[in-house]
């Protein structure tokens, strides 16, 4: 169906009940071969995907709007029609446990059924200031548009932050069409779309918070742009000469509203590195991660100040980008494992962005790694990326 899809629709809406390695690994190939049978490009296709979203202003917010996600993805995961993107991450042995409890009515036993990773392969979750990134993270490479599914009650102002957010990734895009002159038509295409939707929101706040507090009636789909260009794809990549300077000043626009969330003093130094050859939305979807997780951390200390320095390294071959924080640190028995899929260390996180982060550099030719002395001190991410790039086709990477 997906491929007759690619063949004869405007687009495809994809279900909430969805994760990046299915859309990447299943569903945009059988898209693509569909175009190719009509002899349509990529441009010529909308994908909109829908996210299931998890957040809230405090503890309890939260620990609520999962609990409900929880008992939606217990539902969701005992349809037989649903197999294939629980396959995609080795979940398929749950699939008849939670149909045969849907036939006995139990519906309290199917949510204790859906654990933390199983969440983590299924939502994006995060404090609302860290859900634009969080989402560009997890779907900036494959989706035109995106409708946030968030099937819980929450306050009036909760998605403010996110707006703000998605405006500011408005401004990047904006800039880069400026830049990206043979692509200004897609560019203005994908702006179109996001302004229409961000007044929309703007619009209907009261409308919004009305609908969440019915779960019976539903959340109606907020479609907002975090996804630029279809060139962003998995198999093919906007690569182009980029300044590092003026990159690390976009990232830190989309990220204000997590380094906001305390006094965190934002030191860059990034004079000496010269520009280099790159994908440019697959490297500000790695920054806006690293960024993110960096407020993170030092809002965990709870203290009242925090200091986050960006330093440049440079070589013959490669360029260095070292993200310094003050953060709480990283346990030793965690640092080796930052980057497997679903492996977190904070409470409202999902294990996602750093994994697809590291995935990220590994297509552009470079690496990511972490460092820190332990709890109380801090912790250093540093991007290597090779000066002339280059781009690796992604691999399939096996659940853990």
């Amino acid at each position: 169906m997906t491929e007759v899809a690619g063949e004869v629709a405007d687009g495809l809406i994809v279900h909430p009940f969805n994760n990046p390695r299915f859309l990447r690994n299943e569903a945009l190939p059988a898209v693509q071969r569909g175009l190719a049978l009509a002899d349509r490009q990529r441009e010529d296709f909308t994908l909109q995907i829908n996210a299931i979203v998890i957040t809230g202003e405090d503890d309890k917010q939260f620990t609520a709007a999962r609990n409900a996600v929880r008992g939606l993805l217990g539902f969701y995961a005992s349809t037989p029609a649903y197999l294939p993107p629980m396959a995609a991450m080795g979940f398929e042995e749950l699939q008849p446990e939670l149909n045969r409890l849907s036939k006995a009515g139990d519906w309290e036993a199917m949510g204790e059924r859906i654990d933390d990773e199983f969440i983590a392969a299924f939502t994006t979750s995060g404090h609302p200031g860290d859900i634009a990134a969080a989402l560009l993270a997890r779907y900036g490479d494959c989706a035109d548009r995106l409708a946030i599914y968030a099937p819980y009650a929450a306050p009036d102002g909760m998605w403010r932050d996110i707006i703000a957010d998605l405006k500011r990734l408005q401004e990047v895009l904006e800039q880069e069409a400026e830049r990206d002159t043979d692509d200004v038509d897609r560019h203005r295409k994908v702006i179109q779309y996001m302004a229409q939707a961000i007044a929309k929101m703007r619009q209907n706040e009261t409308a919004l918070h009305d609908e969440l507090q019915s779960l019976r009636k539903g959340l109606e789909h907020v479609n907002v742009i975090v996804s630029t260009q279809q060139e962003h794809s998995r198999s093919r990549g906007l690569v182009h000469v980029v300044d590092l300077q003026e990159v690390m000043s976009q990232t830190l626009s989309l990220t204000e509203t997590s380094l906001s969330r305390t006094d965190i003093d934002v030191q860059v130094n990034l004079n000496d590195l010269p520009n280099i050859t790159v994908d440019q939305y697959k490297l500000v979807q790695i920054l806006t991660n690293l960024i993110s997780n960096a407020a993170d951390a030092i809002v965990q200390t709870r203290a009242t100040r925090g200091r986050i320095r960006i330093e440049g390294e440079t070589s013959s071959n490669h360029v260095k980008i070292h993200i310094h924080d003050t953060g709480e640190g990283i346990k030793p028995e965690a640092l080796s494992r930052l980057f497997e899929h679903g492996f977190t260390t904070k409470k409202s996180g999902n294990g996602f962005g750093l994994h697809i982060s590291a995935l990220a550099a590994r297509e552009l030719g470079g690496s990511l790694a972490a460092e820190s002395h332990g709890t109380g001190h801090g912790a250093t991410f540093s991007l290597t990326l090779p000066r002339s790039g280059r781009s690796v086709t992604p691999q399939h990477v096996p659940r853990r």
